[in-house]
């Protein structure tokens, strides 16, 4: 399991997976998703990557990809760093 950052500038992510001494060069996923920003009082705006209205998760040169998403933030006080198994956006690339 990794972690990996995702873009606030924009509704998707790519990443590049580099592979050394095998035939196969790289492959490429890029991870979409749906800002939401939310004004919070004093404390400014918090953001939410949810899952786009279009049901596009991914598109990528792996085989099989399979995408979750979490909230980032509780969602019913929109307090930062819910920490349950939720959070978050998570990829299993299956082959």
């Amino acid at each position: 399991m990794h972690s990996f950052p995702i873009s606030l500038r924009a509704d998707s992510t790519t990443y590049v997976y580099k592979y050394e001494g095998s035939k196969k060069t790289a492959d490429t996923l890029t991870i979409f998703y749906e800002r939401e920003f939310r004004y919070k009082g004093d404390c400014g705006f918090v953001v939410n990557a949810n899952k786009p209205r279009d049901g596009r998760t991914h598109r990528s040169t792996f085989k099989k990809v399979e995408v979750r998403y979490g909230t980032y933030i509780t969602p019913n006080s929109w307090e930062v760093g819910a920490q349950d198994t939720s959070t978050g956006i998570y990829v299993e690339i299956k082959e």
